[in-house]
């Protein structure tokens, strides 16, 4: 198989591991692995992307919202008693 055939199936692979989230699969693994080091469940680290909600009736402003998140989204929400 080519690398970019298996490039592709292993990213599919990881999309079909996470179908809920659109956080790409470094920073999913990034969150993994810092769960594991605080010794939570990965469920406890949130990414700030994935606490936006939009209410359907505003839903054409999602876009905007998203740009305006800008970089912020892939900011994990760590619990304040781990944060040391």
């Amino acid at each position: 198989m080519s690398t970019d055939v298996q490039q592709a199936q292993d990213a599919l692979d990881e999309v079909r591991r996470n179908p809920a989230s659109n956080i790409a699969p470094e920073f999913v693994q990034f969150c993994q692995q810092l769960a594991e080091a605080l010794e939570l469940e990965e469920c406890a680290l949130p990414f700030v992307a994935e606490r936006v909600q939009v209410k359907q009736h505003e839903h054409a402003w999602r876009g905007a919202i998203e740009r305006a998140i800008g970089s912020h989204r892939l900011r994990l929400l760590v619990p304040a008693r781990q944060m040391q």
